[in-house]
């Protein structure tokens, strides 16, 4: 395996520079992730352990569209490698339709029937009505969320991870700023606890889309094409569908085994207690498949590249390197006493479909491809 690490001069770097925004993305958004713990935790035990059973089912909402964006990415990163932007578009225009289906209806759920959500993850009446509130507000950001997400996950496949750094980062720390001020109350502002809170996310993630939305129609390297936004086609449709569709089971049934754990824990008589520790140890497990995640996620824009320039793209010399570049580096970032760190949280290029003239040739020397990418602001 290791002779295939040795790679033509340039290799290296360019893998480095695809990492490494991820990489500081993902630490931004972990390290950010844990003050706002850590903030709301001063609030009291009962509203952390509030907050971590309203984020169970928006948990599941944030797996479900970085399933939709890892078909993107599939598709995506090959059609980056053909030169072909208009498919990029229609790629966009395909998971835009599918997400925001998705996210509006379950923001219209938690909007109307809040305390029957949040009953599904806790029976402890406190909770309930602590959550509530928090989970009304959140689930309308989500909306917001997807549009620049799905922008964000075409930036990143055609090479250009630096934007979604960025505007996650400025999102982060809108958001942390905002948590300081409107959960404790200063600045003048009225002290709003875990409503606060929520208010605080949903700020930032309509920041998002405005930075999104002012940014891309002057991005000329892939521009914007409406037309083909809004009218993708039937037959991107089905390729999105046969190629995501993996990709999103598996996603969804990885989601629901977290959120039924989590749902267990706030079943039980010390489900304030239980919920509250589950808060903390998440976000410091968080920091263990940082790099890992952003390896990956370098990776798997190099291979779709690849794939996408056919014969000539040098589809085993890409595939090789990359995948033992990933493994080696998942253990080294692993967590300790447990597997390979890229199987913390698997968010999978399934079912890689292979483009160019003479691709059913070498069909049979990779059937699947399985990396996995960031799993925050994707």
């Amino acid at each position: 395996m290791f002779r295939h690490l040795h790679r033509e001069p340039g290799f290296y770097k360019r893998l480095f520079l695809l990492a490494l925004p991820l990489i500081l993305q993902n630490l931004i958004t972990t390290s950010l992730g844990f003050v706002d713990t850590f903030m709301v935790g001063m609030l009291g035990q009962n509203e952390l352990s509030a907050v971590t059973a309203a984020n169970t089912p928006i948990y599941l909402l944030q797996i479900i569209i970085l399933g939709l964006l890892s078909g993107l990415s599939v598709l995506a990163s090959q059609y980056w490698g053909k030169g072909d932007t208009d498919s990029i578009n229609r790629c966009m225009g395909v998971s835009l339709y599918a997400g925001l289906i998705i996210a509006v209806s379950v923001a219209a759920v938690l909007f109307f029937f809040p305390l029957h959500v949040m009953a599904l993850v806790t029976n402890n009446d406190l909770l309930i009505e602590l959550g509530a509130p928090y989970l009304r507000i959140v689930g309308l950001s989500y909306i917001f969320n997807t549009i620049s997400s799905v922008y964000i996950g075409m930036q990143r496949s055609t090479e250009n991870p630096a934007m979604g750094m960025i505007v996650f980062g400025i999102s982060m720390l809108t958001n942390t700023g905002l948590n300081y001020i409107l959960i404790f109350g200063k600045f003048g502002a009225p002290a709003l606890g875990i409503t606060g809170a929520a208010i605080a996310t949903l700020t930032s993630r309509v920041l998002e889309f405005v930075i999104v939305a002012v940014y891309a129609p002057r991005y000329r390297r892939v521009p914007l094409m409406l037309r083909l936004l809004l009218r993708p086609g039937g037959a991107m449709a089905r390729s999105f569908l046969k190629y995501a569709t993996p990709v999103l089971v598996n996603e969804v049934l990885w989601g629901l085994g977290v959120s039924v754990m989590t749902a267990v824990m706030g079943h039980m008589a010390i489900s304030t207690d239980m919920l509250a520790a589950h808060a903390i140890m998440g976000n410091i497990d968080k920091f263990s498949t940082v790099a890992c995640f952003g390896i990956a996620g370098a990776t798997a824009v190099i291979v779709g590249k690849r794939i996408g320039r056919g014969p000539g793209g040098g589809l085993l010399s890409g595939l090789l390197p990359a995948d033992g570049l990933l493994r080696s580096g998942s253990r080294g970032v692993g967590v300790p006493g447990g597997p390979p760190a890229y199987g913390v949280h698997p968010l999978s290029l399934s079912s890689v479909p292979f483009g160019g003239a003479g691709a059913g040739d070498r069909r049979h020397h990779v059937r699947r491809i399985s990396l996995h990418a960031a799993a925050e602001g994707l």
